[in-house]
């Protein structure tokens, strides 16, 4: 919360400065993944910074054949560490940012592109946007649109569904009472070929907004987020459905084939195996848990632990030879877990499943949530408070951010926010 950046905000300098918060908390090796939005900075920032063992293994895909190079040990041990290379976790993009550049710039790329779409999508536009900036504007025609329905929203920058939510609003008016409303505010009236385009586009877009609503929540998972923005919810809404079809899979073409967020969605009781509409899609993912679950488990639990002999005092006439328990199957904990509820209770009896589901759905699609935190940030710093403290600063957000938490669990997380700080100043 405190990484007031005074410079320009270029890659190196983020680089240093998520790299000086790791190390004053104690997180490094702890950071699953980060997400931040789509600005290059940011991607350039993570694409530099790749861990060591991730650029070895690209580049022996690349070559496998070149000769192997020698390092003197000493010299390496001898040199500096100051020109060392930062290594960060891994970056994700944010979705909902994703998403709203699907459904402005390519959608506007799109309908600006046809010309059966483009005079149409423009005059329809143009009309709604001044009726918008005269309901704005002028408190008599706000009053006037009051007493024919309700009040209309105005579209804003800062939220990326409120282009579609303020259509929404105008088409809920027919279209007898919505021109008679237009004629006394001095505005050209829609007609009945541009009122049906906008309806029509609303209901192209509601899988989007919808998709927008569910992965900016603060209990969103990564595991969310391949659901969410899986074609088939939207190619049957709509007619030319390629140009948001081919956005969507060149936008998402990093989530759409990774192992994480396939294992991420996977062992998502709510999801599973349900979304996957290929039968040897599926298969593929449940094999991949298999793997994964193998891994996941400890080492005593795939080795046959047999009873123990009894001692020479306690041998009963009946001695017979030990037989092993059985032992760990990732195959059946897999299948036993796709065949059960969708809970997430349910993971509390598939203990491997649930340490992937942990790691892998620990990271948020969406950095919504800490913007609703930075948004909030306002209202506590406020004008008669400017004398305050960074830590205190600190405190006083956290509090208000988690108002909604139990006494138990404000206890449980002020505990670990100062072992944290502690940790910092030490």
């Amino acid at each position: 919360f405190d990484c007031g950046i005074s410079s320009s905000h270029t890659y190196d300098v983020i680089e240093a400065e998520i790299e000086e918060i790791h190390s004053s908390y104690g997180l490094q090796g702890k950071v699953i993944a980060t997400v931040t939005d789509n600005a290059s900075n940011f991607a350039k920032a993570f694409r530099v910074c790749q861990p060591c063992h991730l650029e070895s293994e690209s580049e022996n895909k690349e070559g496998d054949d070149e000769e192997p190079t020698f390092t003197d040990v000493i010299e390496a041990l001898s040199t500096t560490s100051g020109d060392a290379q930062f290594s960060l976790p891994p970056h994700y993009k944010c979705a909902s940012h994703t998403i709203n550049l699907i459904s402005t710039t390519d959608v506007d790329k799109h309908l600006n592109s046809c010309a059966d779409t483009k005079a149409i999508y423009r005059s329809s536009i143009a009309k709604c946007s001044a009726l918008w900036t005269k309901a704005s504007r002028s408190t008599l025609a706000s009053e006037q649109v009051e007493v024919s329905r309700r009040k209309l929203m105005v579209p804003t920058s800062l939220h990326e569904n409120s282009l579609h939510e303020a259509i929404s609003r105008i088409i809920t008016i027919p279209l007898n009472e919505l021109n008679p409303l237009w004629v006394k505010l001095g505005i050209k009236c829609l007609n009945e070929r541009e009122y049906q385009f906008l309806k029509d586009y609303c209901t192209v877009m509601k899988p989007l907004t919808v998709a927008l609503d569910i992965l900016q929540g603060d209990e969103c998972t990564y595991g969310n987020k391949r659901p969410s923005i899986h074609p088939f919810k939207i190619i049957l809404f709509l007619d030319a459905s390629y140009c948001m079809l081919q956005a969507i899979k060149t936008r998402f073409d990093a989530v759409l084939d990774s192992q994480e967020g396939l294992l991420a969605m996977a062992t998502c009781p709510k999801f599973k195996l349900r979304w996957l509409r290929d039968e040897h899609r599926r298969e593929y993912v449940k094999q991949l848990l298999i793997t994964e679950c193998c891994k996941a488990a400890p080492a005593t639990e795939n080795t046959n632990v047999s009873q123990m002999p009894a001692s020479p005092a306690k041998m009963d006439f009946f001695e017979f030879q030990n037989q092993p328990t059985e032992s760990f199957s990732a195959e059946k904990e897999v299948t036993d877990f796709l065949r059960s509820g969708y809970e997430l209770e349910i993971l509390n009896q598939f203990p491997n499943l649930k340490k992937m589901y942990m790691k892998y759905s620990s990271p948020t699609p969406s950095s919504a949530p800490v913007e609703r935190l930075f948004s909030l940030g306002g209202l506590v710093l406020s004008p008669k408070s400017n004398r305050m403290s960074d830590r205190r600063f600190e405190k006083l957000l956290l509090m208000r951010y988690n108002h909604c938490l139990s006494p138990k669990e404000n206890n449980n997380f002020f505990r670990v926010f100062q072992g944290c700080n502690k940790m910092r100043l030490d």
